[in-house]
């Protein structure tokens, strides 16, 4: 098994996609498949495939497709971040949260880029209380965090509110011993380097 943030790793789309906008588009437009198939009255477990695989099978999860984006977005030099929780009906649900000034974010600055709608709902609009009930998980390439707020209603976005966040402390022996700073990457993570090789 391998750390969720493992699975985000910042893309530069280049000229393929010519803003973020583009890539909540693009992402939202692949095929999505269901998380758990149920075969012979077997349920399998919800699995995450690589880039390359999504690409070659032209469908994900919703919560692949929240990874790609999340790594798209940190492409464009974002502070993106993927966000498992709960939709409205209660059901899993997977979608980016972008805050424009980092921890001192609040409401008006946070943004959720949901791929399944293919829309930005911003934290202070009404839709944002209509869309999800819950905020479980928040990660992206350096952090992973867990929210114990009792609603999305609850959840400010200030990752350094102990009333809301804990940090999950990552296995040492994965990331080679060294602690993460913001100017620091989890290289043994990664499952693609961000360097282009030409």
């Amino acid at each position: 098994f391998l750390p969720v943030t493992s699975f985000v790793a910042p893309l530069e789309a280049g000229r393929a996609l010519d803003s973020p906008c583009h890539a909540l588009r693009w992402v939202s437009l692949l095929g999505t498949e269901p998380a758990t198939v149920v075969s012979e009255g077997v349920v399998t477990e919800p699995r995450w495939h690589t880039f390359p695989a999504l690409w070659a099978k032209g469908r994900a999860t919703l919560e692949e497709k929240a990874l790609l984006l999340t790594s798209l977005l940190l492409g464009f030099s974002l502070d993106a971040w993927c966000c498992l929780g709960t939709d409205v009906s209660g059901l899993p649900h997977a979608w980016v949260v972008i805050r424009s000034r980092g921890d001192a974010s609040l409401p008006a600055d946070v943004v959720c880029w949901d791929p399944k709608l293919g829309a930005r709902i911003p934290a202070d609009d009404p839709r944002y209380l209509s869309t999800y009930t819950s905020v479980d998980t928040l990660f992206n390439h350096r952090y992973l965090f867990v929210c114990h707020s009792s609603s999305v209603a609850r959840t400010v976005f200030d990752l350094r509110d102990t009333r809301c966040w804990l940090t999950v402390p990552l296995d040492p022996s994965a990331t080679s011993g060294a602690r993460f700073s913001d100017a620091a990457s989890p290289e043994s993570l990664r499952l693609y380097s961000s360097r282009h090789n030409s």
